[in-house]
């Protein structure tokens, strides 16, 4: 783990937005570490300090809102019944229905073998017997579609036959290396579009493996990673995508995404990861420009976490001295 990353879990750890098998994981480290342990005892005595100076009223009412938010979105995760009941392994098996797929604007290439998830609405001209137009069902089912939509017309034709119309979509399986445009842009589909946060935050987990590779995914990617970060109703998910965003060369679109965190995201964990990040950033060299100021300075003004509160207020003082 590298000491920047285990700096901010020790903060997190302090203000108790850590769950129960990071906070033991932390305190392992530090027993194990003397230099861990020092400076966990250097950042405890500035929370005391900060602690100190601020009305604790307020901070435990944020933060107790902030948890009961977390509940009440695990909670409602875990009621949803899953969209994807027979996704398998997220990159050698996965499974979307046609409309997931059409909701999603997702493109896919055929060349040679079969690429991606394709929209797929089984024809009845392919199906039936083309002299009759009669529907083999039988073939239909057994080709593995769902069938869905059923709509029962509402009068008898003159000759008494009615008609019933329905559409049949057919999962489909595709398993390639993560180089593979393919299933990248299969893994970005599934990290915005899925209702299942585990699979999202394996997906990302994934991700995150090879990019500390120094393999760099496709520009798919990494927007269904930003959006992610911004709006995903899982704060695990936020997470996780912000561990891997802050891997890609830091440009334009990370930072407005770490600015819209820190200005919006309801969590203080979250927030507290991208003031430091974006200190980090300015420590080595990045611009402070007009939007970075305006959100720093409404920190200053409006937010309820004192360190973050504190952060903004040191970056805004540092720049005016540069």
């Amino acid at each position: 783990m590298s000491k920047e990353k285990l700096n901010e879990l020790m903060q997190l750890y302090l203000f108790g937005e850590l769950e129960e098998a990071e906070q033991k994981k932390i305190e392992e480290i530090l027993k194990n570490s003397p230099e861990a342990a020092e400076e966990f005892e250097s950042t405890k005595s500035l929370f005391k300090t900060f602690s100190s100076n601020k009305p604790g009223k307020i901070k435990e009412e944020v933060l107790l809102e902030a948890r009961r938010e977390l509940i009440r979105n695990i909670n409602n995760a875990k009621n949803k019944p899953a969209f994807f009941e027979n996704l398998f392994a997220i990159i050698q098996s996965a499974q979307l229905t046609g409309y997931k797929l059409a909701a999603g604007g997702v493109f896919f290439l055929a060349i040679g073998i079969l690429s991606g998830y394709l929209l797929f609405s089984v024809s009845i001209s392919e199906i039936a017997d083309k002299k009759n137009k009669v529907v083999n069902i039988d073939e239909v089912l057994s080709s593995g579609a769902n069938l869905a939509n059923f709509r029962l017309s509402d009068t008898y034709a003159p000759d008494g036959k009615i008609t019933i119309t329905f559409e049949a979509a057919q999962p489909y399986k595709y398993t390639g290396e993560i180089e593979d445009l393919t299933v990248q842009k299969l893994m970005a589909n599934l990290i915005t579009n899925s209702e299942n946060p585990g699979f999202k935050i394996k997906t990302v987990n994934t991700i995150a493996e090879r990019v500390n590779k120094n393999f760099i995914p496709d520009k798919d990617v990494k927007n269904a990673l930003i959006i992610s970060l911004k709006s995903d109703d899982n704060v695990g998910v936020r997470r996780a995508a912000m561990d891997v965003l802050i891997k890609y060369p830091f440009d334009t679109e990370i930072r407005d995404a770490l600015l819209f965190v820190l200005a919006h995201d309801t969590n203080p964990g979250q927030r507290i990861s991208a003031v430091n990040l974006l200190a980090g950033v300015i420590s080595d060299g990045a611009k402070m420009d007009s939007s970075v100021k305006k959100v720093l300075d409404k920190k200053v003004k409006t937010e309820p976490n004192l360190f973050v509160k504190k952060m903004a207020e040191s970056l805004l003082e540092g720049e005016e001295l540069r």
